[in-house]
């Protein structure tokens, strides 16, 4: 081989024994303690979380660890030589959310229907009549608002309800009898006959703000024509006794003008 040749050779070997190797998996973490005795700097393995360094390693020993004293916690693990303390107790009307642990600190939230703010907790905005939910509530914000589109409505206050759709009345074979608003639901209902009967001939009926009468005129009566003087006196003589006070003098006019018309 080549001189050349073989610088390759050991270059390429030199590459690959160079690469390091898959490390090994780091199970304890490490932290430095300078040893008091010696002012030696030590590398000493955590304590896991829930504990903390009652005693540091040495030369000869390895450290020694303890569980956090009610109170206090560690979430990870550590070279701390003391715990952390916990959150003071959850003032009202905050409730505790999480305890006070070896593990965990004390962690504090506003009960249901309620959200942070300002420090204490407030509760949450109730939308009115004709408003719905458009995003809920949490623990830390409020609920937001939209007022009711079209076909929708919100008929009481909530902050929890969304706006919901009118019924539909049409589904149930009914009808709307009053059309919903963004206040209140469709009203459905049946809707009363249309067929009436029609009067029978000789008949006219007379519209009054308090009631509706109808009269009827005798076939055999005889109503002449002419202006209303002639009309009047000529139906005082054909009406009888009895039929007169029942009609009245100019409603039977009108009926005369009406029968007039009408008849051939």
């Amino acid at each position: 081989l080549s001189f050349y040749s073989v610088t390759l050779v050991l270059g390429f070997l030199s590459a690959t024994t160079a690469q390091p190797g898959p490390k090994a998996p780091n199970l304890v973490g490490k932290y430095r303690h300078v040893d008091r005795a010696t002012g030696q700097v030590l590398t000493c393995d955590k304590c896991p979380a829930g504990t903390y360094v009652s005693e540091h390693c040495t030369n000869t020993s390895l450290r020694v660890c303890t569980s956090c004293p009610v109170g206090t916690f560690t979430r990870h693990e550590n070279g701390i030589e003391k715990c952390h303390d916990c959150s003071q107790p959850c003032p009202w009307p905050m409730v505790e959310k999480l305890p006070c642990a070896a593990l965990t600190d004390r962690e504090c939230a506003c009960p249901p229907g309620m959200f942070q703010f300002n420090g204490t907790c407030a509760p949450h905005t109730v939308c009115p009549v004709g408003w719905g939910v458009r995003k809920k509530g949490t623990e830390t914000e409020d609920v937001r608002c939209k007022q009711c589109a079209r076909g929708t409505f919100s008929d009481v206050p909530s902050s929890v309800m969304k706006c919901k759709a009118y019924t539909d009345c049409l589904s149930q074979n009914l009808a709307v009898i009053k059309p919903g608003t963004k206040e209140a639901d469709n009203v459905c209902g049946t809707l009363p006959s249309s067929s009436t009967t029609s009067p029978a001939p000789g008949t006219a009926i007379f519209s009054h703000p308090e009631h509706t009468e109808s009269h009827e005129v005798p076939s055999s009566t005889y109503v002449p024509k002419g202006n209303l003087t002639s009309c009047v006196i000529n139906l005082k003589k054909s009406l009888s006794p009895v039929e007169l006070p029942k009609m009245g003098l100019y409603q039977g006019c009108f009926l005369h003008f009406v029968y007039s018309k009408f008849t051939p």
